[in-house]
């Protein structure tokens, strides 16, 4: 029997110190996202009133909407050789353009050359009363999600990542 003893004590050792370094290993894991979300979710955005490029692009959708007692409209562009009759032609690439505008100032929110995608863009109020833009950004290697919100007084928008996936490898959607 104690020559057994030896080699149980020697095994549960073995196995405490494992698991110690297994913990040891989630925690730091874990530090480590935790770093990235946090270095994320603080880079900022400000957009403020610009004149759009729009020279080879045309209007593919876009959404009237009132904030403040004033007309609004979230916008769509897309090249002019993509837009066939009114619908949208999809090549495997395509520069998009999506900007907001209320009477003179236009915010362009997204200004890109995309490979297999299509960026999106939605607009809501929320319960204190601030105008949202989200800017959802997919492609074939990014799933980007960007809020940008809008300062009155500055009349400007801060956008915040509120999900950066690059690298990705982007699958499909239930949507059309």
């Amino acid at each position: 029997m104690k020559k057994y003893i030896l080699p149980a004590v020697l095994l549960a050792a073995g196995f405490s110190l494992s698991t110690i370094g297994f913990q040891k290993q989630e925690i730091k894991a874990a530090e480590e996202i935790g770093t990235e979300v946090e270095e994320t979710s603080t880079e900022q955005v400000k957009i403020s009133p610009t004149e759009g490029e729009s020279d080879g692009m045309a209007l593919y959708s876009s959404c009237p909407f009132i904030y403040e007692e004033t007309e609004w409209e979230l916008q769509t562009f897309v090249q002019e050789d993509m837009l066939i009759d009114g619908e949208l032609a999809m090549d495997d690439r395509g520069h998009f353009l999506i900007q907001v505008s209320s009477g003179e100032d236009s915010y362009i929110m997204f200004d890109d050359t995309v490979q297999l995608g299509m960026p999106e863009a939605d607009v809501w109020i929320d319960e204190q009363e601030k105008l949202h833009i989200v800017v959802r950004d997919v492609r074939t290697a990014r799933y980007r999600v960007t809020d940008f919100t809008y300062d009155s007084e500055k009349k400007e928008f801060i956008g915040n990542d509120v999900l950066n996936g690059d690298g990705i490898n982007y699958l499909g959607t239930t949507g059309k």
